[in-house]
């Protein structure tokens, strides 16, 4: 897809991390931007640094609430008329633990965000893009996605999710004749706030005081990880070439890699 000025594109999670940069990335190419977070305060200050860069609209929005996505789109339309990229790309993370272990209220919040909230923004978003016969749709899932980390049982469940989604989309535009595009980002370790987003979950604040289980998984800590603006400029390339699967981080060929050698090492002979 060519990005173009004055097309719009919707970014959940954009007060912050990745959906900040994607929201300045596109902005600096002339687009408008639909900012939408869950966190009002913290929206209006990023969107406060983009001013001048671009038209910006912002959107309190909790994504695992059907009604509020509905809402963000009808106030995309009212400002700007038409919807052209979609990035679902809003997603929070829990510690790192068994996930036997997990309260189903933990799986509730994560699920609710990161899978439902993905599907949410495809129900409300993709019949516009349809309609139109253009546009793109972004899917921020994970190489959790596409490979396993132990202890990130909810996280992971919920990123290979998004991955088959994307795919399915792509899938079936395909099989319509419909020229809209899909793209799944798939990042390593990027500089963020994800790893603080568990003490918003429901009976977090019941955790305080306690030692709280490590953020980061043990075999992600040793590796480097890369800046929010890179990955915004990497995934406007993908899109850019309609590339189905955005891989930002070094090392994420060997990940993917490993994951096909143990499928292929457990077909029958």
């Amino acid at each position: 897809m060519e990005l173009k000025t004055g097309q719009t594109a919707v970014i959940t999670g954009a007060a912050s991390g990745i959906g900040l940069a994607l929201a300045a990335a596109f902005a600096t190419r002339g687009l408008n931007v639909v900012m939408a977070d869950i966190d009002e305060t913290a929206l209006q200050s990023a969107a406060a640094g983009l001013r001048g860069a671009g038209a910006a609209l912002t959107v309190r929005c909790d994504v695992s609430r059907p009604e509020e996505v509905e809402q963000l789109r009808d106030a995309a339309l009212a400002r700007f008329g038409r919807i052209d990229i979609l990035c679902n790309n809003a997603g929070v993370i829990l510690p790192f633990r068994p996930l036997w272990t997990h309260e189903a209220t933990d799986w509730d919040w994560l699920l609710g965000i990161n899978l439902h909230g993905v599907i949410n923004g495809l129900r409300t978003f993709l019949p516009l893009l349809v309609e139109q016969r253009s546009g793109h749709v972004l899917n921020t899932a994970s190489m959790a996605g596409v490979s396993t980390i132990a202890f990130n049982g909810p996280y992971n469940a919920a990123k290979h999710a998004v991955v088959a989604l994307t795919e399915t989309i792509a899938a079936e535009m395909a099989e319509l004749g419909i020229p809209v595009g899909a793209s799944v980002l798939c990042t390593g370790l990027v500089s963020t706030n994800i790893r603080h987003s568990a003490r918003h979950r429901p009976g977090a604040m019941a955790d305080e005081g306690k030692q709280e289980d490590s953020a980061t998984a043990p075999a992600e800590s040793a590796q480097a990880s890369i800046s929010p603006q890179r990955v915004a400029d990497m995934t406007l390339a993908g899109i850019e070439a309609d590339r189905l699967h955005i891989f930002t981080n070094p090392g994420s060929a060997e990940r993917v890699q490993a994951r096909i050698d143990r499928l292929l090492a457990n077909l029958p002979e």
